[in-house]
This record gives C-alpha cells, sequence and structure tokens, in this order.
C-alpha cells in the first residue's frame, strides 16, 4: 500500500507531501492540484514496471517521462524535483523515484537521470544512470524491482459512452474513461464467477432499478476499423426491461465499471478516481462507498485514491481519510 507521496514543483505542487490510506478522498476547489497528485501517482506507477523483454529497466519511465512537457519539470531549489516512495525512510526500507531538474532533464531528452532504490528485504542502495551501469547491474537492480516494488495503477475518469461502448474481445483491461469494460466483466465471468456475482449484487445496492446484465459477443471493428470480435453488454432494469447499455442512465454506467476494477483481481489494486461522485444521486454516492469498502474486506491489496466535489459525501469517510487541498495566494497547492 502507498503511505505517502511528495511532489516539488510539478503545476501547482511547489512542495506538497500528502499521507495516504487504504481508502482516501482528495477535495478542494478546482485547480487546487487534485487530479495532479493522480496524475503523478499513475506516472511513478509506471515507472515502476519494466516493459516485459525490456532491455532497460527504465525503458518505460523513459518513455512516460517524454511524454511530460519539460516546463512540467521544474528544479525546486535541490537536484529533485518529484520523489516518490514506499515504505520508510527512518528505517532505510524504501522506494524512491528521483526525476532530474529541467535543465538535466532536456539535456536527456526528457529521459530519467536516475533512480535510487533501497531493497526492503537486502536495505540495499543501487544507483542507475542513463548510461554507464553494466547490464549485471541492471538485471539486478530489475529483479528487485520486480520482486519488490513493481506497482500498477487503474486510473479512471470515467465516461459514460465509453463505458458503454462494445469492446474488442482482445482486451484486458479498463482504460482511464472505462473503455474495455464490457471484455473485462465478461473474463470476470468466466474466472472468478463469485466476484461477478458480487458485482451484480452491489449494483442493486448502489442503482436499485439494476437487476441483472447480459454479455454477448458479435462482429465488430477496432479503432483502425479492422473487423474483430467485440463484447457488448445489455442491463435489465426494472420496468424496462433488457436494454443496450447505451441506453440506461449515465450513474448506472459509472457504477457498474467502478465495481468491475474494484472486484477484479487481474486488475491493479491501486484505484486512482476523479470525481468518485460524477453521475451519481446522492443516495448512489454514499452505496458506492460503503460497496468499495466491502470490497476491501475481502480484497486486502486494494487501495483507492480518490477526489470528490460534493462536500456531503466527505461525511461517509472517516476523518482520517480525508485531504483538504487549497491553493495559497501565490496558486501554491496547501
Amino acid at each position: 500500500m502507498l503511505k505517502q507521496v511528495h511532489f516539488a514543483g510539478i503545476k501547482s505542487l511547489l512542495d506538497v507531501t500528502v499521507d495516504l490510506e487504504r481508502f482516501t478522498v482528495l477535495v478542494g476547489p478546482n485547480g487546487c492540484g487534485k487530479s495532479t497528485v493522480l496524475d503523478q501517482i499513475e506516472a511513478v506507477c509506471e515507472m515502476t514496471v519494466p516493459e516485459p523483454g525490456a532491455s532497460e529497466v527504465l525503458g518505460k519511465a523513459q518513455r512516460v517521462l517524454t511524454a511530460i512537457r519539460p516546463d512540467e519539470i521544474r528544479t525546486s531549489g535541490t537536484d529533485a524535483v518529484m520523489r516518490w516512495r514506499v515504505g520508510s525512510e527512518e528505517a532505510g526500507e524504501y522506494f524512491e523515484t528521483v526525476i532530474a531538474p529541467a535543465s538535466t532533464a532536456k539535456a536527456h531528452k526528457g529521459w530519467v537521470d536516475r533512480c535510487t532504490v533501497a531493497a526492503l528485504a537486502e536495505n540495499r542502495t543501487y544507483r542507475l544512470a542513463t548510461n554507464g551501469t553494466t547490464p549485471a547491474a541492471k538485471a539486478e537492480i530489475e529483479a528487485v524491482l520486480i520482486r519488490q516494488f513493481s506497482l500498477r495503477s487503474q486510473r479512471l475518469r470515467l465516461t459514460p459512452g465509453a463505458v458503454a461502448a462494445d469492446s474488442p474481445i482482445a482486451s484486458t483491461r479498463i482504460e482511464p474513461n472505462g473503455e474495455g469494460t464490457p471484455t473485462v466483466l465478461m473474463k470476470l465471468a468466466v474466472n472468478d464467477p463469485d466476484a461477478f456475482r458480487q458485482v451484480k449484487l452491489d449494483m442493486t445496492k448502489v442503482v436499485p432499478q439494476f437487476q441483472s446484465l447480459r454479455i454477448d459477443t458479435r462482429k465488430g471493428t477496432d479503432g483502425r476499423g479492422n473487423p474483430v470480435d467485440v463484447v457488448c453488454l445489455s442491463l435489465q432494469m426494472l420496468g424496462a426491461g433488457m436494454v443496450p447499455a447505451n441506453s440506461v442512465s449515465d450513474g448506472t454506467l459509472l457504477a457498474l465499471a467502478l465495481l468491475t476494477a474494484t472486484h477484479n483481481r487481474d486488475l491493479p489494486a491501486l484505484i486512482l478516481m476523479d470525481d468518485i461522485d460524477h453521475g451519481l444521486h446522492l443516495s448512489a454516492q454514499f452505496q458506492i462507498i460503503e460497496a468499495i469498502r466491502r470490497v476491501m474486506k475481502v480484497r486486502e491489496d486494494l487501495q483507492v485514491i480518490c477526489t470528490t466535489h460534493a462536500p456531503v459525501l466527505v461525511d461517509s469517510f472517516e476523518p482520517s481519510e480525508v485531504r483538504v487541498m487549497a491553493l495559497n495566494k501565490a496558486g501554491r497547492s496547501l
């Protein structure tokens, strides 16, 4: 579980530390840095997962950083602009990623300058530069990363149309906008029937009109127009019968995607969710929080970090789970 993140010089996050719980909600006005926190956690999680067969342990990190505009990688007076760690610095048991100042990053075309890893088990520190590290050292670092610190996250910025859309049968995850939900649900029904039944049961509590769902396959096309087999969803709703997914309410679709993500053990256990209340009736907002808590009792590795603009929804969280963000007069996050 992530326990703390620290950011420096990233957009409005000049020098911000956020302590995290298993369920954490970020609240505050627009532009105060809530989504930026989620963006940066997502990016650094990607850095910790080496691509299969990659010759460079940080190959993925390099590609992630080349997508970040140089003016978003700024120095704050130290030799590191963003730091992320798991574990305890005091105990010498932590994982830390360091990104170089903007001047150095530009020289390396946005590549990671170095990554410092202190292995939880061995309590040793490795330094990996973009050049000069031996293949043997890289292999050792990669083994440590995969064994100890490989973290995956699901970033969800769900849109109803994407959740309802037919998805290629080859899909393996839920995309941030919700694409892939039908295929992931189909695979959940086959591989973990108990979890699939729980998704449907939780749906009845969040959306009382929901009764069941049907999963079908048919011929369709992928994003490039190539013919592929696709998975499509229909939902049985009280008073309406079985209807295509794109005919039900936005809140129903968003709840279905979120519950699918939380219940599915094949998907990343760290969920980063923008506007968890989006599209949901007030009572459904509270029900979705309770549903996630029920999943957490079964799925012990699940951690959810979310944002909300609904002040009343904060009442469904413990005080220790709420992080209030704001901006000072200089436009910096507090």
